[in-house]
């Protein structure tokens, strides 16, 4: 059993039991206030609302960074050889993300975003609802863009959103040497 994952599924039980027990007694809180007219004119209905929205904020915010990580371990060319003639995807292939599940939650392809930072836009689909993958921690996805795979001298740089995921991640791929299939 990894300890690593129950000891954050512990950790993140008991930080999600302590925010909702502080929300919970922030409404009590607000709602005591209500019948001491004294105090109550300190504290309006919208702040005590305020503070619960808070606290519930803070909840999900926490839900959604625990255990959604993906990396970008790799990137590559779809073809094993790149030839010498123009710049396009028949001799130079189109540019592999290979992007690796991470995180201690089950993921969908649907999820993620690809931004362009420095490059051609993107024609691939590969994060669309019909390619729609399930990937499971430690899983693989391997995304064609859709982008030409870059020349020596050129440079693509990339970033991959994943809705939920406390970091985004930045790819980029410049190859060294003429022909080179990977970056």
């Amino acid at each position: 059993m990894d300890r690593k994952g129950v000891s954050t599924s512990i950790e993140v039980l008991v930080m999600m039991l302590g925010a909702i027990g502080a929300g919970g007694m922030a409404t009590q809180t607000a709602t005591s206030l209500d019948t001491d007219s004294n105090i109550s004119s300190n504290l309006s209905e919208d702040q005590a609302e305020g503070i619960v929205n808070q606290f519930q904020n803070s909840v999900e915010s926490l839900t959604r960074k625990v255990g959604t990580e993906v990396r970008v371990y790799k990137m590559t060319s779809n073809k094993s050889s790149i030839s010498e003639g123009s710049h396009n995807i028949g001799n130079h292939g189109s540019l592999n993300l290979h992007i690796e599940n991470v995180g201690e939650t089950t993921v969908n392809t649907t999820s993620f975003r690809l931004d362009v930072l420095k490059g051609q836009n993107p024609s691939g689909n590969c994060f669309e609802p019909s390619n729609s993958t399930l990937l499971e921690p430690r899983d693989v996805y391997v995304c064609n863009t859709g982008i030409v795979f870059p020349r020596a001298t050129q440079e693509v740089e990339l970033k991959v959103v994943l809705k939920g995921s406390a970091k985004d991640r930045t790819a980029r791929c410049l190859p060294e040497v003429s022909g080179q299939t990977y970056c």
